[in-house]
């Protein structure tokens, strides 16, 4: 994907390449929680499953983006 593509233009090293993957799949997982609330068909109970995991997958990537923060910090 882009992020294989990245790593081997600027060649990073091999953990800031495995934290730039998670915070792609967790970008990823975000946006596809986002599409399944615009489902017009989900009921109040599916909403608010998805509505749940959107969250705790928001903290994820919250998390995932300030470890990449420190990993490209202790890069340059």
């Amino acid at each position: 994907m882009k992020t294989l593509a990245l790593a081997k233009e600027i060649n990073i090293d091999k953990t800031l390449k495995s934290l730039l993957d998670e915070l792609e799949d967790e970008c990823l997982h975000v946006t596809s929680l986002i599409e399944a609330l615009k489902i017009k068909e989900l009921t109040e109970v599916q909403r608010e499953e998805i509505l749940g995991e959107l969250s705790a997958a928001l903290n994820h990537l919250k998390i995932h983006s300030q470890e990449v923060e420190r990993a490209i910090d202790n890069t340059a």
